[in-house]
């Protein structure tokens, strides 16, 4: 994804990375000839007052090691998929059910079944719903569920995308050790085409990107604290986030 960056003339369209601790990064490379700098790539950072800076240094985002990404998916496609979940889990007790009439011992097998298969369906909506805390996730009642992502045991951010050709890589950054305060989403005209998301604990902050230059930021647990930014550069190459 690109986000657009305003400057004193025409604006100016930075390449969005993502490294595999969550943090992001603009990449202004294209632009090198318009700045007298040794690097163009800056990473989004937090500092203590809980406000987002740019730091300009010489990241470098190895595009070769990408990570698995699940999908996400809207209300309505979650309908179809619970839909498809309650005939399954129909055909599969209808065929339980056959099977124990097969059985000498019905009463008991039956039992043990329904034990199974309240236990399944709640194995089932876990990974279906892969359950967040919509207390703090305000997003997410009108946005997506978040499905189908393949975790390793060095994972410490979950990562989502649309499923559609959004051209979002996850990769590995050299030195790149420290993990990310806060979980992003990424907006192409106003759609939420990616997602990260810390694993275990919620993260401190969420951090908004949309491609038209906005950028929403805010702690996690304290809603009414997001503020909506333009994001610019001048011609020395310093980013600035000016709060609207």
């Amino acid at each position: 994804m690109y986000i657009k960056l305003q400057t004193e003339d025409q604006p100016i369209y930075g390449l969005v990375h993502i490294d595999v601790n969550g943090n992001v990064y603009i990449d202004i490379s294209y632009y090198k000839d318009n700045f007298d700098q040794s690097s163009y790539i800056y990473q989004i950072c937090v500092d203590n007052d809980n406000h987002i800076y740019c730091d300009l240094h010489d990241y470098y985002v190895l595009n070769d090691n990408k990570v698995n990404k699940g999908k996400f998916y809207n209300y309505n496609k979650m309908e179809e998929l619970e839909e498809k979940k309650e005939k399954d889990n129909d055909s599969d007790n209808d065929s339980d059910n056959d099977s124990d009439n097969e059985s000498d011992n019905d009463s008991n097998n039956d039992s043990d079944n329904d034990e199974d298969n309240d236990s399944d369906n709640e194995e089932d909506n876990k990974n279906l719903y892969d359950l967040v805390d919509t207390k703090y996730y305000y997003e997410e009642k009108d946005t997506c569920f978040f499905l189908n992502l393949e975790e390793t045991d060095k994972s410490y951010f979950s990562f989502y995308d649309s499923g559609l050709n959004t051209g979002i890589d996850v990769s590995e950054r050299e030195n790149g050790e420290v993990l990310s305060l806060y979980d992003t989403m990424l907006y192409e005209s106003n759609n939420n085409i990616f997602r990260s998301k810390l694993i275990g604990d919620p993260s401190f902050y969420i951090l908004k990107l949309f491609d038209d230059g906005r950028v929403r930021f805010r702690e996690l647990i304290d809603i009414n604290s997001e503020n909506e930014y333009i994001i610019s550069i001048d011609r020395s190459g310093n980013i600035a986030f000016t709060k609207q």
